[in-house]
């Protein structure tokens, strides 16, 4: 002990720069291995050792640098197990959608892929493969060529040429087609759609099932669909089926339904300036759905049941300010004492106003006239 306090009282002093320091130099000092026994590295900062570290004059600790990786090439692919995330400027708030590949991509589906949430697809004129689906809100805005033509989407399989699923969509200004039986041009079972100026049709040849795939345009669900300025036309069936949605129609035109020209088993349906002709059973409701229809007018239809307007099992409708052209026989029926049917200046072809709750004015003179070689 006295040699070890000889060895403290003598040993030079040296300049330190820091605690660390000092510690770093007791550790390694070989005199100092029976304090660092006995008190351990728990008293790692004391002024004890830090003055101690002092006295003994030991030279500092080179500590090494981390080691760094090695550059890694552009090209070269992240290491297994790195979690790679997608860029968010991958994504676009407009998107354009170019046949002929002057936009910034060729097909739908990878330009649905591209878009951002609440973004915008802008489509040129040309014919675009459909089979689609869609579940976040975007809009598709087709761009007429110069002649007016709009943009084709299409379906030449047994899938819809468009499904919504989820999300807030919009079409403007667009052409919605399919081609084999059992096909929907559009099929909206979830979110909701507003549709403006746009055609759905199904090319091929009439049928008369009333199966909810043979429509042209099937809502269903939770789904929500507001159409103005549309055309529904050439129904393999139904041209509009609405299976538990709401849907609103205005200023439209529904017409060449193989079947019913609008078959509501469920649901809710408001109509108002909407023309449905050359149809079989123009309206057919069932179950508990419900109908508010007001300025209709119905023309050149076959009527299946003998009756433009077709209410059963339980459900409702009320119509107001409306045209049949029926040459004979009734405008309506509801099938059983459970259907309601409401009307107020409702007139068929003759000009005779089926209820006489309201006069509006002229409207048997204009009636007379509208139906005029549509009997």
């Amino acid at each position: 002990m006295i040699l070890i306090s000889l060895a403290l009282s003598f040993a030079p002093a040296a300049v330190t720069s820091s605690i660390d320091d000092d510690w770093a130099r007791v550790r390694t000092c070989p005199l100092f291995a029976a304090f660092r026994s006995k008190w351990g590295e728990r008293n790692r900062y004391s002024s004890y050792y830090a003055k101690t570290s002092k006295r003994l004059g030991c030279a500092p600790v080179q500590r090494p640098k981390p080691p760094t990786a090695p550059p890694r090439a552009e090209n070269q692919r992240p290491r297994q197990g790195r979690r790679v995330t997608q860029p968010a400027n991958r994504l676009k708030a407009r998107v354009i959608l170019d046949s002929s590949g002057s936009g910034d991509v060729t097909t739908l589906s990878a330009a649905i892929e591209l878009v951002e949430a609440g973004g915008v697809i802008e489509i040129r004129p040309g014919t675009y493969e459909g089979g689609i689906g869609i579940y976040k809100s975007v809009v598709l805005r087709g761009i007429p060529d110069s002649v007016g033509t709009r943009p084709l989407i299409r379906s030449i399989s047994s899938q819809p040429a468009f499904t919504v699923g989820g999300g807030t969509i919009s079409l403007e200004s667009l052409n919605f087609q399919a081609q084999v039986a059992h096909a929907n041009a559009l099929y909206v079972y979830g979110g909701s759609v507003k549709a403006t100026h746009i055609r759905f049709q199904w090319n091929g040849e009439k049928g008369g099932s009333k199966a909810d795939s043979d429509a042209t345009v099937f809502v269903s669900r939770a789904g929500t669909a507001e159409f103005k300025d549309v055309s529904i036309d050439s129904g393999y069936s139904q041209a509009l089926a609405i299976y538990g949605g709401t849907v609103s129609l205005t200023e439209s035109n529904v017409s060449n339904a193989g079947g019913t020209g609008i078959f509501v088993p469920a649901g809710s349906l408001t109509m108002s300036h909407v023309t449905i002709e050359n149809t079989v059973n123009p309206i057919l409701l069932q179950g508990l759905s419900r109908a508010t229809l007001s300025y209709i007018l119905i023309r050149d239809a076959d009527y299946k049941h003998q009756y433009p307007i077709y209410a059963a099992e339980n459900s409702g409708v009320s119509i107001d300010h409306s045209v049949i052209c029926l040459a004979s026989g009734y405008a309506w029926r509801p099938a059983d004492q459970n259907s309601r049917i409401t009307a107020n200046g409702v007139f068929n072809a003759l000009g005779t106003m089926v209820d006489y709750t309201a006069t509006p004015g002229n409207f048997a003179d204009q009636a007379k006239k509208i139906c005029v070689g549509h009997y």
